[in-house]
């Protein structure tokens, strides 16, 4: 019977000792290695961020600045828009009263009215300024056949009721020069009046009164 043959070897602690630090230096470095390919990564990631920031920076800076040009011209459409549709309005206006008076002059030249002399209209507007200005327009024809104009003043006098009296205001006369129609204007100060109720319009010519004519104080409304 043959004997083992048995080896003794000395303990040796530092080469465990050598092992574990191999082992976690090289868990370390795999772990560092690991780490910065990753903080690499993050900043590859960070760097397109903040280009992609950036360029939407740009856009969203060009968008405002289209927004606003849009909407500046959009103000300035409508402001225009708002402009012209007053003055179409107006216009309108205009192209009625025209329509009315040119019926109411083929009238006069067609000889279809009355032959005498005659104060034919008058209309009373407020001023759309001031609260106590009348304006008045006031009408005369005749339809003769004449060689020289007719001539005279216009005398108007306005009628006021001050709680019970009557009272009497001369307004500034006007000159008449009429062949078939003359179209008198002026205006009338209320500052002073408190309730009006007739106007008394004459004709004066050679210092007497040949036509007279009162109205009743009726203001035409505004359109």
């Amino acid at each position: 019977m043959s004997l083992a043959k048995h080896v003794i070897h000395q303990p040796k602690p530092h080469r465990k000792v050598v092992l574990v630090i191999i082992v976690v230096a090289i868990t370390y470095a795999v772990q560092w290695f690991f780490n910065q390919e990753h903080l690499v990564q993050q900043q590859e990631e960070i760097e397109q961020l903040t280009a992609e920031i950036s360029q939407l920076q740009k856009h969203n800076q060009q968008f405002t600045v289209t927004s606003e040009q849009h909407y500046s011209q959009l103000s300035l459409e409508q402001a225009t828009t708002g402009q012209l549709r007053k003055e179409l309005t107006q216009l309108q206006e205009q192209v009625l009263t025209l329509n009315k008076e040119l019926s109411f002059y083929q009238s006069i030249t067609q000889g279809t009215s009355s032959s005498k002399l005659q104060i034919r209209e008058l209309h009373l507007r407020a001023d759309a300024h001031q609260t106590d200005l009348i304006r008045y327009r006031l009408v005369i024809s005749q339809g003769r056949k004449i060689n020289k104009p007719i001539t005279g003043t216009i005398s108007l006098m306005l009628n006021n009721d001050n709680n019970g009296t009557m009272e009497q205001h001369a307004l500034e006369s006007q000159q008449l020069n009429l062949r078939h129609v003359q179209v008198i204007e002026g205006q009338i100060d209320l500052a002073e009046i408190t309730k009006p109720t007739t106007l008394t319009v004459d004709l004066i010519q050679n210092k007497k009164i040949t036509l007279s004519q009162t109205f009743d104080w009726k203001l035409t409304p505004n359109n």
